[in-house]
């Protein structure tokens, strides 16, 4: 299928191809642009290994390009900056809430940067670098101490838990089988 990204003059089409698990089956897709035409070769595999992404690079093209280096740096930057604050753009600033303790090691690449409320919802800011880690689990800790499921999402870099709780856990277990955490707990509901 065919999918469209960005806007106005920015507007990139992508095609979506869906793999089958059958093992040993090959097929060809061509692609025709204004520009090019590509030959591409499918290939099913059982193994768990895929290519999730393929692109096109033309230096010559970029070459042509009016921008610099500078002004192509200054729009990713842009960019990651936009995307960093999406999933607090409609929050009211003064229902923020700052006020969590957060305890443990600090040397796990995984500490959070901070964490926060907006009387709904809890934000776990992590570091910028967190998506080349593997991603702790979140729970909470009940009245009697046990672990228990909430819903949350990560949307980078913030885990958003979708309901507000007194004290959380992030863990993950290293590669040595010992389990490490990090506690966040609510002053205002302790």
């Amino acid at each position: 299928g065919y999918t469209f990204v960005g806007e106005g003059d920015h507007v990139k089409q992508n095609i979506l191809v869906k793999p089958l698990v059958e093992a040993s089956m090959e097929t060809t897709l061509s692609v025709s642009t204004n520009k090019r035409l590509y030959y591409i070769i499918l290939q099913s595999v059982t193994d768990g290994t895929y290519t999730k992404r393929i692109g096109f690079y033309y230096p010559q093209e970029d070459q042509k390009s009016s921008h610099s280096l500078t002004e192509l740096r200054d729009k990713l930057y842009e960019y990651k900056q936009k995307d960093r604050f999406e999933p607090l753009k409609n929050i009211p600033v003064k229902n923020l809430n700052f006020e969590y303790d957060i305890n443990g090691k600090k040397r796990v690449k995984w500490f959070p940067e901070r964490v926060f409320d907006d009387k709904q919802k809890v934000y776990i800011q992590m570091t910028d670098d967190i998506n080349s880690y593997e991603l702790p689990v979140f729970m909470i800790i009940g009245r009697r101490g046990q672990y228990e499921a909430v819903n949350y999402r990560y949307q980078s870099p913030y885990y958003i838990v979708d309901r507000l709780f007194d004290k959380g856990v992030l863990f993950l277990t290293n590669a040595s089988g010992k389990e490490e955490k990090i506690t966040i707990e609510n002053k205002k509901r302790k």
